[in-house]
This record gives structure tokens, sequence and C-alpha cells, in this order.
């Protein structure tokens, strides 16, 4: 589990979180990152409300915007794409940002 790996290291300059989506386990993912100061952290699912057993991707959001990252959230419907569900970039230094979020749709 990735809490049980974020427990152990967290020496990490990229994180991409996407796996269990239950309040309780983001909540420590995001605990956990944030205690860390790692530079940057993408999140997928982060709009996704009407699935059981999914909220915890939407306060991760809220966490690291809160704690003054740079975020942005791409939840655009686009055709063939999962792309409404949220994906969601949060970094704590502006350049970091930026370089990443170019990489990104508008």
């Amino acid at each position: 589990k990735s809490v049980d790996l974020l427990a152990e290291d967290t020496r990490f300059d990229f994180v991409f979180v996407d796996g269990d989506h239950s309040l309780e386990n983001v909540r420590e993912e995001a605990r956990l990152l944030l205690a860390s100061n790692v530079r940057c952290v993408m999140a997928h699912d982060t709009s996704l409300t009407d699935v059981p057993n999914c909220d915890g991707p939407a306060e991760l959001a809220w966490k690291f915007a809160k704690a003054g990252y740079h975020c942005y959230e791409d939840a655009k419907p686009r055709a063939s794409e999962a792309t409404d569900r949220g994906m969601f970039l949060a970094c704590r230094d502006a350049e970091d940002f930026e370089s990443l979020r170019r990489t990104l749709p508008d």
C-alpha cells in the first residue's frame, strides 16, 4: 500500500497518487506527503463524486491547496478520455509548477 511505502520513505521529488481512493487512506497519504514537503504531486479522480468510497482524492487536492502549493486541476470532459474525473497537479515551487503545467491541456 502507498501509505506503507510513504511511512518508510518520503524522499521523492514527484509522486503520482492513484490507488486506494478511500478518505481514510488518502488523508494519510496527504499527511505523509505534506510532512515530507514533497516537491510535486499528481493525483487522478479528484473531481469524482458519484462513486462510493472515492471521496479521498478531492480532499487531497484541497489539502495541498490549503498548504500553499501551486495547484491545477483538469476536469474538462473530452471524448475518449476520463479527464472529467479530475487530474490534479500540485507543486511547492512556482517554477516547477509552471514547467509541469505547460505539459497539461488547457
